[in-house]
Protein backbone atom coordinates (compact mmCIF):
# COMPACT_ATOMS: atom_id res chain seq x y z
CA UNK A 1 0.00 0.00 0.00
CA UNK A 2 1.27 3.50 -1.21
CA UNK A 3 1.81 6.27 1.31
CA UNK A 4 0.09 8.63 0.68
CA UNK A 5 0.24 12.41 2.44
CA UNK A 6 -3.62 13.66 1.27
CA UNK A 7 -4.83 10.69 2.93
CA UNK A 8 -6.96 10.93 6.20
CA UNK A 9 -4.70 8.20 7.52
CA UNK A 10 -1.45 9.48 6.13
CA UNK A 11 -2.12 12.86 7.95
CA UNK A 12 -3.00 11.09 10.91
CA UNK A 13 0.43 8.84 10.43
CA UNK A 14 1.95 12.12 10.21
CA UNK A 15 0.73 13.65 13.44
CA UNK A 16 1.66 10.38 15.27
CA UNK A 17 5.20 10.59 13.75
CA UNK A 18 5.39 14.74 14.75
CA UNK A 19 4.15 14.07 18.32
CA UNK A 20 6.30 10.59 19.40
CA UNK A 21 9.16 12.78 17.78
CA UNK A 22 8.67 15.88 20.27
CA UNK A 23 7.79 13.02 23.41
CA UNK A 24 11.37 11.65 22.52
CA UNK A 25 12.83 14.89 22.52
CA UNK A 26 11.37 16.23 25.75
CA UNK A 27 12.09 12.77 27.37
CA UNK A 28 16.32 13.34 26.10
CA UNK A 29 16.17 17.11 27.57
CA UNK A 30 14.72 16.44 30.84
CA UNK A 31 17.64 14.10 31.03
CA UNK A 32 20.11 16.13 29.94
CA UNK A 33 18.70 18.88 32.64
CA UNK A 34 18.85 16.41 35.36
CA UNK A 35 22.37 15.58 34.20
CA UNK A 36 23.28 18.84 34.69
CA UNK A 37 21.80 19.87 38.13
CA UNK A 38 23.42 16.49 39.38
CA UNK A 39 27.29 17.60 38.53
CA UNK A 40 26.66 21.36 39.48
CA UNK A 41 26.89 22.69 35.97
CA UNK A 42 23.71 25.09 36.37
CA UNK A 43 24.33 27.43 33.64
CA UNK A 44 23.87 24.19 30.96
CA UNK A 45 21.18 23.05 33.43
CA UNK A 46 19.76 26.51 32.41
CA UNK A 47 19.96 26.26 28.77
CA UNK A 48 18.24 22.68 28.77
CA UNK A 49 15.27 24.51 30.66
CA UNK A 50 14.75 27.06 27.91
CA UNK A 51 15.07 24.61 25.08
CA UNK A 52 12.01 21.90 27.00
CA UNK A 53 10.14 25.25 27.37
CA UNK A 54 10.81 25.84 23.27
CA UNK A 55 9.72 22.11 22.71
CA UNK A 56 5.82 23.14 24.44
CA UNK A 57 5.76 27.06 23.60
CA UNK A 58 3.24 26.93 21.30
CA UNK A 59 1.01 24.47 23.69
CA UNK A 60 1.13 27.50 26.38
CA UNK A 61 -1.34 30.09 27.01
CA UNK A 62 -0.45 34.01 26.86
CA UNK A 63 -0.40 33.94 30.72
CA UNK A 64 1.85 31.23 31.20
CA UNK A 65 4.45 32.38 28.36
CA UNK A 66 4.52 35.85 30.36
CA UNK A 67 5.33 33.90 33.41
CA UNK A 68 8.41 32.09 31.88
CA UNK A 69 8.89 35.19 29.90
CA UNK A 70 9.83 36.77 33.33
CA UNK A 71 11.78 34.28 35.12
CA UNK A 72 13.59 33.95 31.86
CA UNK A 73 14.37 37.60 31.91
CA UNK A 74 15.63 37.66 35.43
CA UNK A 75 17.21 34.64 34.75
CA UNK A 76 19.89 36.43 31.96
CA UNK A 77 21.49 39.11 34.95
CA UNK A 78 21.93 36.58 36.87
CA UNK A 79 23.12 34.27 33.71
CA UNK A 80 26.12 37.20 33.16
CA UNK A 81 27.17 37.25 36.95
CA UNK A 82 27.01 33.48 36.80
CA UNK A 83 29.77 33.31 33.87
CA UNK A 84 31.85 35.99 35.54
CA UNK A 85 32.02 33.40 38.66
CA UNK A 86 33.14 30.91 36.70
CA UNK A 87 35.37 32.47 34.55
CA UNK A 88 37.37 33.96 38.23
CA UNK A 89 36.78 30.72 39.83
CA UNK A 90 38.42 28.85 36.97
CA UNK A 91 41.34 31.33 36.97
CA UNK A 92 41.80 30.05 40.80
CA UNK A 93 40.98 33.59 42.04
CA UNK A 94 38.09 33.80 44.97
CA UNK A 95 35.32 34.99 44.09
CA UNK A 96 33.53 38.22 44.92
CA UNK A 97 30.95 38.05 47.45
CA UNK A 98 28.36 39.71 45.09
CA UNK A 99 29.46 36.91 42.52
CA UNK A 100 28.84 34.40 44.83
CA UNK A 101 25.15 35.92 46.04
CA UNK A 102 24.36 36.08 42.26
CA UNK A 103 25.30 32.17 41.37
CA UNK A 104 23.09 30.73 44.82
CA UNK A 105 19.93 33.29 43.59
CA UNK A 106 20.68 31.86 40.26
CA UNK A 107 20.35 28.54 41.23
CA UNK A 108 17.47 29.37 43.14
CA UNK A 109 15.60 31.02 40.02
CA UNK A 110 16.22 28.11 37.72
CA UNK A 111 14.92 25.70 40.20
CA UNK A 112 11.55 27.79 40.13
CA UNK A 113 11.75 28.22 36.71
CA UNK A 114 12.28 24.34 36.50
CA UNK A 115 9.14 23.76 38.78
CA UNK A 116 7.20 25.52 36.20
CA UNK A 117 7.92 24.07 33.52
CA UNK A 118 7.76 20.73 34.87
CA UNK A 119 4.05 21.67 35.90
CA UNK A 120 3.02 22.71 32.70
CA UNK A 121 4.59 19.52 31.12
CA UNK A 122 2.23 18.01 33.45
CA UNK A 123 -0.90 20.02 33.04
CA UNK A 124 -0.21 19.30 28.84
CA UNK A 125 -0.27 15.88 29.36
CA UNK A 126 3.47 15.09 29.00
CA UNK A 127 2.84 13.18 32.28
CA UNK A 128 0.59 9.65 33.04
CA UNK A 129 -1.84 10.58 35.64
CA UNK A 130 -0.70 9.04 38.94
CA UNK A 131 -2.92 6.35 38.71
CA UNK A 132 -2.10 5.36 35.17
CA UNK A 133 1.69 4.35 36.41
CA UNK A 134 0.80 1.55 38.49
CA UNK A 135 0.69 -0.51 35.64
CA UNK A 136 4.37 -0.74 34.46
CA UNK A 137 3.79 -2.45 30.93
CA UNK A 138 5.88 -5.19 31.13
Amino acid sequence: MAYNEDSESGREQVSWNIAGYQARHISDLLTKATSYYLIGNIGKWYWTLTALREMINYDLSTEEKEKLDALEKQAARLHASYDRYQKISSEGHPAPKELVKDKIEFSALIRIYQREVMDLLKELGYFPKKEDRTDLGF
